[in-house]
Parts: C-alpha cells; sequence; structure tokens
C-alpha cells in the first residue's frame, strides 16, 4: 500500500511530466474507442433499417422452371408453407405477403424502368412509418390504382401528384400487360427506397401479373426475438426442407452479394417448383466481416500510435530515474529493497496509463454523445448506415476493456526497464551523486 501512496505522490508532484505520456495513451484511446464504438453503431444501424424496409427478419420467396427453361417468380406451394409455419412452433408475430416486379413506367414521352413492390397495406405498418413524403400521403393509398413513386422517379416522368401514368410489364407467363396508375404520393429518395423503387396495391399488382387478388411472391416474418432469428430460420429451413424443394443455403444467390462475387459457386441444376429462405442476419452477415475489419484496423492503429508513445514514455521514466538518483539512493540507504524501487516505477507507469486510458475511454463518450445530436438526413447515401439520420455509437464494453489492459500491460513493460536500472542503482554511489 506504501509503494501505492508514494506512486501516486511522485506522479502528482511531477505533473508536466506525467501529462504527457498520459495525454499521448487518452489520444491513442479516443480514436480506437470512438471507431469501435461507430462501427458497433453501423451495424446496428444497418440492421434496423433493412428489417424496417423488409418489416420482417425471414424471407421466404418462390420460383419456378418451365419446361422452356424460363424461371417464373411464383409461390405454388403458399398455403401448405403457410400451414408449417403456423404448426412449426416459431413465435411469429406478423406476415407479409408481397409481390415484386420490374414495370416500365409511360408518361406523355418519358419513360422509367422502375422496381414496384405490392403491398397490402392494412399490416404493412412499419413500411408506412418509413415513408417520407415529398407530396401526398397515405389518404388515397387503398384505391385500386394508387401507386407510391420516388421524387427521381417523378423527376424523371415529369409527372405531379394526381397523374395517371402507363405501366407497362410481363406477367409470370411471360404476357406484356399495360395498365394505368394513378401517383398518389412522391416520396423523398433514400436509401431506404432507392430512387428506382415504387409501390402498389398487392391485389391490382396480381391481377397485371395472372396471378389471384390474395396470390403473392414472397412471405416475409416477423418474429419475437430478433436475436433468435438463426435458429428460427434452421427450423424452418429444415421443415421446408422435408417437403418442397428449397435453395441449398451453399449455392450462389443465398450468401450476401459480396460474399457470392468473391466466392462464386455453380448452381445445380433444378427443375420444378422451389423455394429460397433468406433471414434478415443472412442479409448483413458481411458486416461480421466489416466488424473484423475495422477491429483489426483499430488494433494496427493503437499499435502504431503505442510504438510512438513507448518512446516518449521510455525517455520520460529515464529522465526520472536521472532525476531521482539521490532520492533513490537515500531510499535504499534507510532499507527500501530492489524490489521495492522497481514496484513503485511499475506502479507510476500502470497508473499513467490506467489514467490515460480512461481518460480517452471518457472523451470518446462526450464526444460520440456529442455528435449523435448531428442529423445528417435521410436522403444522403450513407443514410442505411445512420439511426433516423444521426450517428448511433455503441460501445463494447469487452473490447474497451480489452483495449485498456493491453496499454496499461504494455505501459508496464516499457517501464521494467527504466525501473530495473533505477533498482540497481548504488546506494552510496547514488547520494553521492555519481548519476
Amino acid at each position: 500500500m506504501k509503494y501505492i501512496k508514494m506512486a501516486i505522490r511522485n506522479i502528482s508532484r511531477e505533473k508536466k511530466r506525467s501529462f504527457l505520456p498520459a495525454a499521448a495513451i487518452a489520444f491513442g484511446l479516443f480514436i480506437v474507442t470512438l471507431v469501435s464504438m461507430l462501427s458497433f453503431g453501423v451495424v446496428e444501424s444497418m440492421s434496423k433499417n433493412i428489417t424496417k424496409m423488409l418489416d420482417g427478419h425471414i424471407i421466404i420467396s418462390g420460383e419456378q422452371k418451365l419446361e422452356s427453361g424460363k424461371i417464373i417468380s411464383n409461390m405454388a406451394d403458399k398455403d401448405e408453407i403457410l400451414k408449417i409455419i403456423n404448426e412449426s412452433g416459431i413465435p411469429v408475430t406478423k406476415i407479409n405477403k408481397r409481390s415484386e416486379v420490374r414495370v416500365e413506367l409511360i408518361f406523355s414521352d418519358n419513360n422509367s424502368m422502375s422496381s414496384f413492390s405490392g403491398m397490402n397495406w392494412e399490416i404493412e405498418d412499419e413500411v408506412k412509418k418509413g415513408f417520407n413524403f415529398v407530396e401526398g400521403g397515405l389518404e388515397n393509398i387503398n384505391e385500386k390504382d394508387a401507386i407510391l413513386i420516388t421524387d427521381k422517379m417523378a423527376e424523371e416522368l415529369d409527372v405531379k401528384l394526381g397523374d395517371y401514368v402507363i405501366g407497362k410489364l410481363n406477367s409470370v407467363t411471360g404476357q406484356t400487360n399495360v395498365a394505368d396508375f394513378k401517383v398518389v404520393g412522391i416520396l423523398k429518395s433514400s436509401s431506404f427506397f432507392a430512387s428506382n423503387t415504387g409501390y402498389a396495391n398487392i391485389s391490382y399488382l396480381n391481377s397485371l401479373l395472372s396471378l389471384k387478388a390474395d396470390d403473392f411472391q414472397s412471405i416475409i416474418l416477423t418474429v419475437d426475438d430478433i436475436e433468435k432469428v438463426d435458429k428460427y430460420g434452421e427450423t424452418l429451413y429444415s421443415l421446408l426442407k422435408d417437403e418442397f424443394q428449397l435453395k441449398d443455403k451453399d449455392a450462389e444467390g443465398t450468401k450476401p452479394r459480396m460474399m457470392s462475387l468473391a466466392f462464386s459457386t455453380k448452381e445445380p441444376e433444378w427443375f420444378g417448383d422451389r423455394y429460397t429462405l433468406t433471414t434478415i442476419t443472412e442479409m448483413t452477415s458481411f458486416t461480421d466481416i466489416f466488424l473484423q475489419v475495422i477491429d483489426a484496423i483499430s488494433l494496427v492503429v493503437l499499435g502504431i500510435l503505442f510504438l510512438v508513445i513507448i518512446v516518449g514514455i521510455a525517455n520520460t521514466f529515464r529522465m526520472i530515474m536521472y532525476d531521482r538518483v539521490k532520492e533513490i539512493g537515500s531510499m535504499r540507504a534507510m532499507g527500501m529493497q530492489k524490489s521495492g524501487v522497481r514496484t513503485i516505477f511499475l506502479f507510476e507507469g500502470m497508473f499513467l496509463a490506467l489514467f490515460g486510458s480512461i481518460s480517452g475511454v471518457i472523451l470518446a463518450g462526450i464526444v460520440a454523445f456529442g455528435l449523435t445530436f448531428i442529423n445528417f438526413g435521410t436522403e444522403s447515401f450513407i443514410a442505411l448506415l445512420l439511426n433516423n439520420g444521426h450517428l448511433l455509437f455503441i460501445p463494447s464494453f469487452l473490447i474497451i476493456l480489452r483495449n485498456v489492459a493491453a496499454v496499461t500491460i504494455l505501459t508496464v513493460l516499457v517501464v521494467l526497464f527504466p525501473a530495473n536500472k533505477a533498482a540497481k542503482l548504488d546506494p552510496a554511489k547514488a547520494i553521492a551523486s555519481m548519476y
């Protein structure tokens, strides 16, 4: 205990000399901690935003390969699949049913190719909450031919609210159908709602796709606990695989796009009806790689910064040793053992590292808190990485503790050399100031 008190006293009486290494350590931990919190926040924001966009956690889509080799989007066994879902025991809180199609919109001499989602507006609550309207709203969304388009699409077509546009699309059987659509809402383009994405009533869209009014091409399930999505997905995948042909999890197309491009595999031949099951965690699995890369970069940055800091710490404690030569000699002459002198120096290094590290972490928390008040908007390409237009910082206490421990241990090791040298001073020579 006395060594701890002496170490604290020595640090406090040499404030200027102690401040520099502590400040350097604080800066290193500040940068690394801030980046770490931001990376976890980005991943959390992406997961929430994609979940909000899909309004669900597990997506089941169907397709059919015709004898001609053409593949159409079709969920032929929808009733059986819904029955399996209901009997699976998976706590599903909501089931959304959607149809998707590419539509060429035509107005006067202008045209625009767009992806349209057929929506059941009575149950698509989360999606509706995410809409950012430039004009119009949800008042007329239940009209049969109502559509929502983005401001980019409206600009390309030169249409205004209430205008009728012609939609040209191919049905699931390959037939080209043409229909009128009424623009009842114009959305602000953002990363959530891509500039070429529109929305229509599913029953009307189905009629143009040669599907029944209550048909759909994909099922989106919302579960009670997102942390258990993978478990629920595996359970449902096994149950469906026993009854239907499912796209293999390792086949190209079920992996995230980035991974598919890096590790392309040849898809096995298949015929008839086939289904694909994807979970929200699979869609965002590349974020795990992102976190690992950020963590590795943070460690490298911390290592580089600490190499610079090491030189400063080593020089600081070498100077401290020379300044305390007489003091060390006196303590040794009064009976202090070599280990005692060494321990005092090591405690000083440890307290400097802890003070600097904790200060850096606290500063990172303060800066992160301040940055959360900046509104970057939801219109830019980075909106998918934001939490309602704001940066999100999530601390990982395990990583923070690891970094603080690593810096403290390395600092103590650096101080060990001057500490040993101080411990080996000859008391008589030290008192005589021969050093």
